[in-house]
């Protein structure tokens, strides 16, 4: 290939047929021409030669050092580990943070004296921020350095979480709640980014499928940790809400209410990873950050949860609802437009990102993701059962620890495992297990009817779930070439969120189709139904629209396929 040639981009996935393939780093093809692969091997295409005569000297060097040894930093194997292990507890972190606060809803709403209308922002003052903010972080780690994101995020996330525990006053909460999301989005797209700069590709794919794994783990024992808490009455400032909130801020190292230890540690530890416009003047970087475009998605994703909520608060016939969901289409709509009149290297999105195989298709199902695990069943159980809290977390137990089993049974499996297969199987047993709680003794729990019908059903559909997840998640990432990991598991996690809070919104105007909200069963039913049919259409559409790319000789290369995002000067660097 000449050093004339057009920047191209890759095809980063790995193989995932019935056989182990090993998988080779994306930037060791960037000098390769011709060099044929043999069967058995991985394509992972990266034509990204750019012309060397316009591209900067950081470029080349971040170019070349990645291409002489997979990784892009190299270090010893114990410390990767430590720092996905920092990664993964920001993530689990932030995600129990948000379902913790399911359980401990009633209490901030009479402690905070909230109108029921607007309770619903309890939460979403939280999910709204982290959701909208994660492809504007992810912009920011690929271009900057991820590590001062990645520490920013970690650290003003305690803060705020534990300014949040003291608010009296419900606009000052919301305000609180909103700056920890802003933060907490940071800390997601730059662990990424970092993983991908850290570790070796053989085992970058075990290494997000456990980073990933933690995201689905905190959001499902969030319930729990939040019942475990719901346990204290007292009011004031000792309040079972705001402890739980401290409790966010604590948990770096357990013992100490006001330290920050795990974002100082990320600190030292955290290797210094620029972006590759990091030492350019500060008016290219504004160039390339594309400012118009961030702030048209991030808006309209903003105007959607606001009309999802207001929809389900305020009923989906007033302009509270209408207002905010028309201009979610305007501002999408303006940018795509605005993203295919710029040059490649300034989009946000480059919009041949979405003819890479599967991840238009992939982030499309990714809305469904998260869709089993908001169920409806402690507000059930503590209305209508008059059940404790600590009693409704205990049953939902087996939804927190089934989610630890893919990492012990999906991870070893990694090089043996079609995705396509993984994904489908996944959304399947999420619908399979509504089954037994839809068809369950008009909901009751007492005696054998749980063990029949609820244990079977969380585990099963919580198992699913996370299969779907990992399958998603990591396909997902792994399209892009490192350089664009930040922006696109922003972009990937904002689906995420703004599934989830489709979900809820569309459960809750489901919860009253029939009179009783969530006292009667029916509409709790009906809630499932709607669940149970948005499982299947995703795995259907898994299953008949992945694209596995078949290699020359009729090898199965899975989800290869190179597309190009670059014209030239080194402009995927500038992801």
């Amino acid at each position: 290939m000449s050093t004339s040639s057009s920047a191209s981009v890759i095809d980063a996935h790995h193989s995932m047929d019935s056989q182990s393939y090993p998988m080779e780093s994306p930037s060791m093809m960037s000098d390769m021409s011709d060099k044929a692969i043999t069967p058995g091997t991985t394509t992972v295409n990266l034509l990204a030669t750019a012309n060397t005569n316009t591209m900067s000297d950081t470029e080349k060097s971040s170019q070349s050092g990645a291409a002489r040894g997979g990784a892009e930093i190299k270090m010893a194997k114990g410390r990767k580990w430590l720092l996905l292990a920092i990664f993964s507890l920001a993530q689990f972190l932030d995600l129990l943070g948000r379902s913790g606060l399911l359980g401990l809803v009633s209490k901030i709403i009479k402690d905070l004296d909230l109108a029921y209308e607007t309770s619903a922002w309890v939460v979403t003052s939280f999910s709204a921020t982290f959701g909208c903010f994660l492809l504007m972080w992810g912009r920011v780690a690929d271009l900057f350095s991820p590590k001062s994101v990645f520490v920013l995020g970690f650290g003003m996330m305690g803060v705020f979480s534990l300014l949040s525990s003291f608010m009296t006053n419900q606009y000052a909460y919301y305000i609180m709640r909103a700056i920890t999301g802003i933060f907490a989005a940071a800390t997601i797209p730059s662990a990424y980014r970092l993983i991908m700069a850290v570790f070796e590709p053989e085992e970058a794919k075990a290494a997000i499928t456990i980073f990933s794994l933690t995201g689905a783990i905190g959001n499902a024992l969030g319930l729990i940790v939040g019942g475990v808490f719901g346990i204290d009455t007292a009011g004031g400032q000792m309040a079972n809400w705001r402890w739980f909130f401290r409790f966010i801020c604590a948990l770096s190292l357990i013992v100490s209410v006001f330290s920050l230890p795990f974002a100082l540690i990320s600190w030292l530890l955290v290797p210094k990873l620029e972006g590759s416009r990091a030492k350019v003047p500060l008016r290219e970087k504004l160039a390339q950050f594309d400012l118009i475009g961030t702030f048209a998605t991030t808006a309209s994703m903003m105007m959607l949860i606001l009309a999802l909520t207001f929809g389900a608060a305020y009923g989906w016939g007033t302009a509270k609802f209408i207002v905010p969901f028309l201009l979610t289409w305007v501002l999408l709509g303006f940018f795509f437009l605005w993203e295919r009149r710029l040059p490649e290297g300034a989009a946000l999105i480059p919009p041949k990102t979405w003819k890479l195989p599967n991840v238009a298709l992939l982030t499309f199902v990714g809305i469904g993701v998260f869709q089993y695990w908001p169920l409806p069943l402690l507000e059930r159980w503590e209305i209508y059962d008059h059940t404790t809290v600590i009693l409704a977390a205990v049953r939902i137990l087996p939804m927190g620890l089934a989610a630890f089993l893919p990492a012990i049974v999906v991870t070893p499996l990694l090089p043996r495992i079609n995705v396509r297969y993984l994904i489908v199987t996944g959304f399947v047993l999420a619908a399979v297990g509504l089954v037994p709680l839809i068809y369950s003794n008009h909901g009751a729990v007492h005696g054998s009817d749980y063990w029949r019908h609820f244990f079977p059903g969380l585990v099963v559909g919580s198992l699913g779930t996370c299969f779907a997840y990992i399958g998603v998640n990591m396909t997902i990432i792994m399209s892009v070439p490192p350089q664009m990991a930040g922006v696109i598991s922003g972009l990937a996690q904002m689906v995420y969120q703004v599934g989830a809070v489709t979900g809820l919104s569309i459960q809750a105007g489901l919860l009253t189709v029939h009179p009783g909200d969530v006292s009667n069963w029916s509409n709790i039913q009906t809630s499932y139904w709607f669940d149970f049919g948005w499982a299947l259409v995703c795995g259907a559409l898994v299953l008949v629209l992945y694209r596995d790319v078949q290699g020359s000789g009729g090898e199965e290369q899975v989800e290869a396929g190179s597309v190009e995002l670059g014209k030239a000067g080194g402009e995927v660097e500038a992801h």
